[in-house]
Parts: C-alpha cells; structure tokens; sequence
C-alpha cells in the first residue's frame, strides 16, 4: 500500500540539505516517522469459511473475537486481549497555520536559557550523534509541547510527528519566508 503523501525532497543545493536540516530541528525519530511507510495500515480481511458474524467481532488483522459469554465459557478468562486504544487524526494545517507554527518554533528556540540548556545537552553527549538526538529530543520536547497544542496538534513525540508530516505536506508551497525559518 503506498501513502498519498508526497516524498520529502532529497538533499541538495537548493534546500541545503533539507533532511539534515529537518532531523536536527525535530530529532531523527520524529522526522525519520513521517516519511511514506505501510505501518499501521491494516485493512479488513474478508470473512472466512462462511463465518456469518453470529456473536463474533472481526478484528482489524482478519482474527474473530467472540462475543463476551462465549468466550468466557471457553477460556475463563479475557485478560489475553490487549487494551484497545483509540486513534485521534492528527490536523492538518493552513500555509498560514504552518507559517505560524514554525515562527512560534523558532521563538520557543531563540529564549538564552533554551540554548544554554541544548549546548549542554549536547555536550553531555559527548560526541555520539545517537545521544545527540536524544538529548536534544529530551530539551526540546518541552518547549515544543505548548506550540504543538496551540495548533491542535498532542503536547508530545506523537504530536511533534504529526506536525511534522502536516509541515512536511506544505513544503511546495512554503514561500521564501518559511523556507528561511524552517531552515533557520
């Protein structure tokens, strides 16, 4: 199943190297997650062996889960089933939203004591880029939580991926201006 979103454009001249660009704004998990992938797709598999349904639930993955009585005759116990969880979509943004979002980024990133606190993040990492990432994912999801929220976006990992697909969807269309804060 391929995504209906386009592909992020390669590194180049042009944008600088934009993936480089976009993994040290938002950390290497969070952008590495918003590129096209078949995760968590899932569709409905059909029913099987004339099963009509009778007291049975179709799971997402194709498996029938009976019906609460049925299945407590049988095992006597339903603790097997994992808890269910719902999905809310993320929210798409305006250009002008998008244009919003990474100038309130960009304030949340300018503050003295927010810098002090990423350059010494970055030196407790000691030089490894994979603690680089964490330690700046660790900095910087707090200032990150409030924007993501004004935006409707969640105030977490999740919501700092959403959002960066919902950019990431408007980047033909950025002007010269949100090209430079997104890049700054």
């Amino acid at each position: 199943m391929a995504s209906n979103q386009p592909l992020p454009p390669s590194p180049s001249r042009e944008t600088g190297g934009r993936h480089t660009r976009m993994s040290m704004l938002y950390g290497a998990d969070e952008y590495l997650a918003q590129l096209p992938t078949i995760k968590g797709m899932v569709e409905a598999a059909p029913t099987q062996n004339g099963v009509d349904g009778h007291g049975e639930k179709e799971l997402p993955n194709g498996a029938y889960l009976e019906n609460e009585e049925s299945e407590n005759e049988e095992s006597g116990d339903m603790d097997d089933e994992p808890p269910t969880t719902e999905i809310v979509p993320a929210p798409s943004l305006t250009l002008d939203q998008c244009h919003g979002l990474l100038k309130d980024f960009l304030e949340a990133y300018k503050s003295k004591d927010f810098q002090i606190e990423l350059r010494k993040a970055l030196r407790q990492a000691g030089g490894d880029m994979v603690e680089e990432v964490k330690r700046r994912q660790e900095v910087c999801l707090p200032r990150q939580c409030p924007v993501l929220e004004r935006y409707g976006f969640q105030g977490n990992k999740t919501g700092v991926q959403d959002a960066v697909k919902a950019t990431s969807a408007l980047g033909a269309q950025y002007t010269q201006a949100m090209n430079t804060l997104h890049f700054q």
